[in-house]
C-alpha cells in the first residue's frame, strides 16, 4: 500500500506526507513513512523540517532481523536486532543488537554515537552456560559469564564480570568473580563462598557433621577489605555438643585473628528425677580486656532426698571459689531445720550472711527460733513457744517469746527482751496474764472476766504493773480497775491509779442507774486523791434525771449536783411540762445551798412570760418578769417587772398595742427610778456572788498547789495538775474583772443612754413641736404672715400698702399726660382714692375669708394630731392613736400599724398642708367660681388612652374596633376608634352622612379617598392648621387632633346634653354612670366596659397581666411631670387630678416610645389645664 498527501498552503507554503507498506511472501515486512514542510512557524514550534522513519522486519527461520531507522533534518537514528536459535531446553540462543545515531542531544543523555550488545546462552538439565557481551565507542565492553553445575551431592555457581567503561567505573569493580559451592551427605554438609572484586576477596566456609550422640559445625571467614574494618581478617567458630548418658558436654571455640575464646560446659543428672544429682558446670576463658575475667567458672548442684534438700552455686575465678551460695533443708517427724549461706568478695556492706531457722512440735509443746548473723558478727535470734495445757473443762496456752539483739544492739539500741503470756478460758471465766521484761523495766498485766448467774452482774477485772518503764522520778506504777454491770439498767465501775506506787493514789469509781419509771437516771461519778495514805480530797458528779408527768402532761426534771474538793458544791437544776395549755421550762442553779439563780420561761395561750431571779440564805429572792400578752389580733401587751419574794413591786416597763372601739391604741410606759434601783441591786448582787466566788477559786487553788507538792516526783501528775491550776487561775482573774468591766460597760452604753436620757428628750422634743403645729394651724394665713415677717422683716400689710401706694403714685403721675383737663383730674384722683381703699378693704376680707377656709381645710389635721400622740413626761408614758385601722382585714401587726401611722395619718396630711401652692389654690377657686357646665370634652391620648366627659382616665389595650362616642337620640354623629391592618389605629368620624378617616401621620381621607383640605359639605366643615385638624358641624359637635403631641378631643355643646354614650362615657354631668354599656347597665369593671363597646366579629382583646417594669429613666420623668411639687405642671394639680395621668405614664415606661407617651400624656394634661382657666405652657422637654 502506498499514499502521498500535498497541502498548499499558499504559493511558497506547503506541507507533504508520504506512507509506504509492504508484506511480501509473509516473511519480510517493510514500512516507510516521510513528512516534508517549509512553513517557518512550525520550525520555530520545534516540528521538523524533514521527518523519515523506515521499520524492516524479516524472518528467516531460525533467524530473526529487525531493523528501524529515522532521520529528522539530517540527523538518523539506527537500531538492528538480530536472534539466531530458539528458548527450547539444550538449544543455544544468540542474541544480538546494535544501535547507531548521530544525534548530540542522545549523547549528552549517556547514550553512546554506536553501542552494540551480543549474548549467548545455553540451559541443560545440569549444567547452565551463557556470555553477555557490551561494546560501546573504540575500545569500551562490559563482558558477564556465568557459569553453573548441578550435581545430586553438590552445587556449583560462579558469575564474572569484567569491563572497561568509564561512565560504569563509578558502580562497578572492573572485575568481580563469585564461586559458590555446596557439597552435602546424609550426615555432612559443607558450603563455600568466594569473593573476589578486583585485588580483593572475601571467603566463607561453614560446615556440619551430625552424629548419634551429638554434632560439630565449623565456621571460618576470612577476608581482605579495609572497608570491613570492624570484622576480623580472619575467624574461626568451632562448635560441639556430646551426649553420654546422662552427661551433657558443650564445647565451644573461637580464634580471633590468633586469640581463642573457650567455652566448655557440663550437665550431669536428671532434675528431680532418678538417683544422680543434677550438676552443672561452666568453665569460660579469653583473652579480651573487657570487665570479665579471663578465667571463670560455675558450679551449681543440687541433691534432693526423702527428707533432705542441699543446693549450691558457686561461681569461681582466678582459680579459686569466689561467690558462693548453699540452701539446705532437712524435715523429719515433728522437726525442720533449714539454713542459707551467702559469701561473695565484692566490696558491699553485705558480704556474708547466715540465716537459719529451727521449728519443733512434740507433745502440746511448739518452738521456733530464728537466727540471723552477717559480716561474721553476733547472731540476731528470735524464740517462740507455745504449749498447750487445757483440761477437760478448760483451755489453757502459755507462749513466751525471747529476742536477742546481736549485733542491732549498738545499731538500734535494742537489748535483749523476753515476755510470756497466759490465756486461759472456762465455762464463765477468761483470764490473761502478760509478763514481758527487757534491760532493767517490767511490765505485768493481768485481765480477768467472770461471768456471773442469771441474775448477778458480770465482771471484769484488770491489774497494771510498771517497773522503769517511764523516765520519771518514781520507778514504779500501778493501775488497778474494775467494771461490774448487768448489760441492761446497773454499771459500777473502780479505777485506781497507783501512778507513784504506793504514794498518792486517784480513785475514780461511780454507780449508774437506768429506769423506766420515775427515775430516769441517776448517775454518780467520785474522784478521790490520797496524801500520805489519807484521802483528804474527795470530789463528786452526780445527775439524776425524773419523769413526773401524767397522761396528758410531760414533767421531765434532771438535776446535776457537783461536789468539789475546796468545799465547793454547785447543783443545777431543769425542769420541763408541756401540756395543751401551757409549756414551762425552769433552769435553776445553786452554789453550796445558799446562792441560787432561777431562770424560768413559761408559754401559755396567750401569754409568754420570762423570769430571772436571785436568792441567798440572808436575803429573800429579787427578780426581774418579762411578760408578753396577746389576745388575737385585737390587744397585745410588754410588762417589764420588779418582783420581791413573789410580790411585784413596781413596773420598769410597759408596752400596750390595741384595737379598742375602731382605733389602734399604743401606750408605753418606763421608770427610770425603777431602772436605777434595779442597776443598784444588779451591782450589789454581782458583788456578792464575785466575793463569793473568788473565795471558791482561792480555795481550789491552794488544794491545787498543795497536790503538786505532793506529787512534785511524779513527773505526770505534776504536769496533768497544771491544767486545772491554769484554768482555776484564770477562772479567778476573769471573775476579779467581770465587775470593773460589766458595771462600767452598761453604765456607759448606748442602750442606757437611749433609755435614760435620749428617748425621754426626743419624745418630749415630738410633744413640743406637735403641740406648736395645733396652735400655728389654728390661724394659718397669721402662722403665714409671721413667718414672712421673720424671713423679710418687715409686716406683709404693710407691704402691701407701700405696693398699693406705688401703684396708685404711678397712676396719679401719669394723669397730667393722659388728661389735659385739671377738674377731670380731680374727680378721677378721688376715684383712685376711692379704688384704693375699695381694694384695701377686699383684700382684708379675702384675708379673712381666705385664713377661714385653710383654718377649716387644716382642721382636718389638727384634730387627729391633738389625738395621735401624747407623751407625759412626769410618768414617763407615751400614747399614741389611730383612729382608723389600716383596712377592714389588716392584721394587727407592728409593721403595718407603724406604716399607717407614719404615712397616713401624719406624713400624708403634713405633705399636703406643705404642698400647697398658693397659685393652685387660686386657680382652683377660680374655677369653682367661673366653672360652666354648658360644655362636655373628652380626650383621647396616642389612640390608647382615654379622659371620659367626667374625667375618668383608662387605657383602652386589645387590637379591636371600638365606640368612642355617638348620638343614640338623632345619630347626628358617630366617633369610633378603628384598628388599621399593622396594628395602627384610626380615627373614624361620621357627621351629617359625611364620613371622614383621620389616619397615622396624620391622613385625612373622605369616603375613602384622600381629602384635600379646607372641606366642606353637608354642614360639616374640616380644616387643617399648622399640627392641628379640626372637623365641626353646626350642631355644635367638635373634634380636634393635634398631631403633634398624638391627641385628640371631643367637645359637645350643651345642647347635645345627655345624648352621647361610649368609651367617653355618657354627657349628663353625672360621674355614677360614666361606664354605662349599651343595654344601659352600669359596670366597675373597665375590661368589661371597654369589651361592651367593640365593634366587629374579629378582634382580640388584652386579657395577660401587665408585666412589672424595672426601673427605668422614663418613670424619673413621669415623677417630674406629675408629682414634683418643683413640677412645670403643678399649678394645675388642684383643678386636674395628676394621679391617673401618673399611673398610665408610669406602665408605659417598659414600651419601645416611653418618652414620646409620657409627653403626649403631659401635653393632653395641659390642654385639659388651659381649659379650665389654668394658664399652662406644655413642658420644654416635649415641645
Amino acid at each position: 500500500m502506498e499514499s502521498s498527501a500535498h497541502i498548499t498552503v499558499s504559493e511558497d507554503r506547503s506541507i507533504s506526507y508520504t506512507l509506504n507498506m509492504s508484506a511480501p511472501g509473509h516473511r519480510r515486512f517493510h514500512f516507510l513513512f516521510r513528512n516534508t514542510h517549509n512553513i517557518r512557524s512550525l520550525q520555530a514550534a520545534g516540528y521538523p523540517k524533514t521527518l523519515e522513519t523506515a521499520f524492516t522486519l524479516q524472518n528467516q527461520d531460525p533467524q530473526i532481523k529487525t531493523t528501524l531507522e529515522v532521520q529528522v533534518d539530517g540527523k538518523h537514528v539506527k537500531v538492528w536486532v538480530g536472534a539466531v536459535g530458539s528458548l527450547q531446553r539444550d538449544s543455544p540462543l544468540e542474541v544480538s543488537a546494535e544501535i547507531q545515531h548521530s544525534a548530540p542531544l542522545l549523547n549528552q543523555l549517556g547514550l553512546p554515537f554506536h553501542l552494540k550488545v551480543e549474548g549467548w546462552g545455553q540451559a541443560r538439565d545440569a549444567d547452565l552456560d551463557g556470555s553477555l557481551k557490551l561494546s560501546c565507542e573504540p575500545n569500551s565492553s562490559l563482558i558477564v559469564m556465568v557459569e553453573g553445575k548441578n550435581r545430586p551431592l553438590s552445587k556449583v555457581l560462579r558469575v564474572k564480570a569484567m569491563h572497561n567503561i568509564p561512565m560504569v567505573r563509578h558502580y562497578l569493580p572492573h572485575s568481580f568473580d563469585i564461586n559458590t559451592k555446596l557439597n552435602y551427605s546424609s550426615n555432612d554438609i559443607k558450603g563455600k563462598v568466594g569473593l573476589i572484586l578486583d585485588r580483593r576477596d572475601l571467603h566463607v566456609t561453614a560446615a556440619l557433621t551430625m552424629r548419634e550422640s551429638g554434632y560439630e559445625e565449623v565456621l571460618e571467614i576470612s577476608h581482605t577489605f579495609p572497608q570491613l574494618k570492624f570484622v576480623p581478617k580472619s575467624v574461626e567458630v568451632t562448635t560441639s555438643f556430646q551426649r553420654n548418658n546422662s552427661t551433657h558436654t558443650l564445647h565451644h571455640v573461637t580464634l580471633w585473628e590468633g586469640k581463642e575464646l573457650k567455652l566448655i560446659a557440663t550437665y550431669a543428672g536428671q532434675f528431680l528425677k532418678g538417683s544422680v544429682a543434677p550438676e552443672l558446670r561452666v568453665e569460660i576463658s579469653h583473652p579480651f580486656f573487657i570487665p570479665w575475667p579471663h578465667q571463670s567458672t560455675l558450679h551449681v548442684h543440687m541433691d534432693h532426698a526423702v527428707h533432705s534438700h542441699l543446693d549450691k552455686i558457686i561461681l569461681g575465678w582466678s582459680g579459686k571459689d569466689q561467690v558462693v551460695l548453699l540452701c539446705s533443708l532437712s524435715y523429719g517427724k515433728g522437726r525442720v531445720e533449714s539454713r542459707v549461706t551467702l559469701r561473695h568478695p565484692f566490696r558491699l556492706a553485705l558480704q556474708h550472711l547466715e540465716f537459719q531457722c529451727d521449728s519443733e512440735a512434740q507433745a502440746g509443746r511448739y518452738t521456733h527460733e530464728t537466727q540471723v548473723s552477717w559480716n561474721e558478727g553476733l547472731p540476731v535470734g528470735v524464740r517462740i513457744s507455745l504449749q498447750d495445757q487445757s483440761k477437760t473443762n478448760a483451755t489453757v496456752w502459755e507462749t513466751c517469746v525471747t529476742l536477742s539483739p546481736g549485733q542491732l544492739q549498738s545499731a538500734l539500741a535494742l537489748v535483749a527482751l523476753q515476755g510470756c503470756g497466759s490465756v486461759s478460758r472456762g465455762e464463765s471465766s477468761f483470764t490473761e496474764t502478760l509478763e514481758l521484761d527487757w534491760d532493767t523495766k517490767k511490765i505485768r498485766q493481768s485481765l480477768k472476766h467472770q461471768k456471773s448467774s442469771k441474775e448477778g452482774a458480770d465482771s471484769l477485772q484488770l491489774d497494771v504493773f510498771l517497773e522503769n518503764v517511764f523516765q520519771t522520778s518514781c520507778s514504779t506504777q500501778r493501775i488497778e480497775g474494775r467494771v461490774e454491770t448487768n448489760y441492761q439498767d446497773q454499771l459500777e465501775h473502780h479505777l485506781k491509779l497507783g501512778l507513784c506506787h504506793p504514794h498518792t493514789p486517784i480513785t475514780v469509781s461511780g454507780k449508774h442507774h437506768v429506769s423506766r419509771g420515775e427515775l430516769l437516771l441517776r448517775s454518780e461519778t467520785r474522784v478521790s486523791v490520797s496524801s500520805s495514805g489519807q484521802e483528804d480530797s474527795d470530789s463528786a458528779l452526780i445527775v439524776t434525771a425524773r419523769n413526773h408527768g401524767s397522761p396528758g402532761v410531760k414533767n421531765y426534771s434532771i438535776e446535776v449536783e457537783l461536789q468539789g474538793c475546796a468545799d465547793v458544791q454547785l447543783v443545777l437544776a431543769g425542769r420541763l411540762t408541756s401540756s395543751l395549755l401551757q409549756n414551762h421550762i425552769l433552769l435553776e442553779g445553786s452554789l453550796d445551798h445558799q446562792d441560787r439563780v432561777t431562770l424560768r420561761a413559761s408559754q401559755g395561750s396567750q401569754c409568754l412570760q420570762a423570769f430571772a431571779g436571785y436568792a441567798n440564805g440572808e436575803v429573800g429572792e429579787d427578780a426581774l418578769e418579762l411578760s408578753v400578752c396577746s389576745e388575737g389580733q385585737r390587744r397585745f401587751k410588754v410588762d417589764v417587772s420588779r418582783c420581791v419574794d413573789g410580790v411585784r413591786l413596781g413596773t420598769l416597763g410597759h408596752v400596750s398595742l390595741s384595737l379598742v372601739n375602731g382605733s389602734v391604741n399604743l401606750w408605753a410606759q418606763g421608770s427610770r427610778e425603777g431602772l436605777h434601783t434595779a442597776e443598784a441591786r444588779l451591782a450589789e448582787v454581782s458583788s456578792q456572788l464575785k466575793t463569793r466566788l473568788l473565795d471558791k477559786s482561792r480555795k481550789l487553788e491552794s488544794k491545787l498547789l498543795e497536790f503538786r507538792r505532793d506529787v512534785q516526783h511524779t513527773d505526770l501528775l505534776l504536769e496533768l495538775s497544771g491544767y486545772p491550776l491554769r484554768l482555776t487561775q484564770a477562772a479567778g482573774r476573769l471573775v476579779e474583772n467581770s465587775g470593773r468591766v460589766g458595771s462600767p460597760a452598761w453604765g456607759q452604753s448606748w442602750l442606757r443612754d437611749a433609755l435614760t436620757q435620749g428617748l425621754p428628750h426626743y419624745l418630749q422634743r415630738i410633744q413640743r413641736t406637735l403641740q406648736q403645729m395645733q396652735d400655728e394651724l389654728k390661724r394659718p394665713l397669721s402662722t403665714l404672715k409671721d413667718a414672712y415677717q421673720d424671713v423679710t422683716l418687715r409686716a406683709l400689710d404693710e407691704v402691701w400698702r407701700e405696693r398699693a401706694q406705688e401703684v396708685l403714685g404711678g397712676l396719679e403721675s401719669r394723669l397730667p399726660t393722659l388728661i389735659k383737663e385739671v377738674w377731670l383730674r380731680q374727680h378721677i384722683h378721688g376715684v383712685l382714692q376711692l379704688l384704693t381703699r375699695g381694694l384695701d378693704t377686699a383684700a382684708q376680707q379675702v384675708l379673712k375669708w381666705t385664713d377661714t377656709k385653710l383654718s377649716r381645710a387644716v382642721s382636718r389635721i389638727r384634730k387627729p394630731l391633738a389625738e395621735l400622740y401624747r407623751y407625759t413626761a412626769s410618768n414617763g408614758s407615751v400614747a399614741v392613736r389611730l383612729p382608723v385601722l389600716p383596712g377592714e382585714d389588716a392584721e394587727l401587726s407592728l409593721s403595718n400599724i407603724t406604716a399607717f401611722l407614719l404615712e397616713e395619718r401624719l406624713l400624708r396630711p403634713l405633705r399636703e398642708l406643705g404642698s400647697l401652692s398658693p397659685a393652685a389654690e387660686y386657680y382652683r377657686l377660680k374655677r369653682r367660681m367661673m366653672e360652666s357646665p354648658f360644655e362636655h370634652h373628652a380626650v383621647l391620648i396616642e389612640g390608647r388612652f382615654v379622659v371620659s366627659f367626667d374625667g375618668k382616665v383608662f387605657e383602652v389595650a386589645g387590637r379591636c374596633s371600638v365606640v368612642l362616642a355617638q348620638d343614640f337620640t338623632q345619630d347626628s354623629f358617630t366617633v369610633l376608634l378603628r384598628q388599621e391592618p399593622g396594628g395602627r389605629r384610626s380615627l373614624y368620624l361620621e357627621m351629617n352622612q359625611t364620613v371622614v378617616t383621620i389616619l397615622p401621620g396624620p391622613r385625612v381621607e373622605v369616603a375613602c379617598s384622600p381629602a384635600d383640605l379646607p372641606l366642606v359639605k353637608n354642614g360639616v366643615t374640616v380644616r387643617k392648621d399648622a399640627n392641628q385638624i379640626t372637623m365641626t358641624n353646626q350642631n355644635g359637635v367638635t373634634v380636634s387632633c393635634d398631631k403633634h403631641h398624638s391627641f385628640c378631643t371631643l367637645t359637645l355643646s350643651g345642647w347635645q346634653h345627655g345624648v352621647s354614650a361610649g368609651l367617653f362615657g355618657t354627657n349628663d354631668n353625672e360621674a355614677a354612670n360614666e361606664f354605662t354599656k349599651p343595654d344601659h347597665s352600669h359596670t366597675d369593671s373597665i375590661p368589661h366596659f371597654i369589651q361592651s363597646w367593640q365593634v366587629g366579629s374579629q378582634c382580640r382583646s388584652n386579657t395577660k397581666k401587665p408585666k412589672s417594669c424595672p426601673a427605668a429613666v422614663s418613670q424619673h420623668t413621669c415623677k417630674a411631670l406629675f408629682r414634683d411639687a418643683c413640677s412645670p405642671m403643678r399649678n394645675c394639680f388642684r383643678v386636674v387630678d395628676p394621679a391617673p395621668f401618673y399611673k398610665l405614664c408610669m406602665s408605659s415606661t417598659c414600651g419601645p416610645n416611653a418618652d414620646r407617651t409620657s409627653c403626649s400624656l403631659a401635653a393632653a394634661f395641659v390642654h385639659l389645664c388651659n381649659r379650665n382657666l389654668v394658664p399652662l405652657d406644655i413642658p420644654s422637654k416635649c415641645v
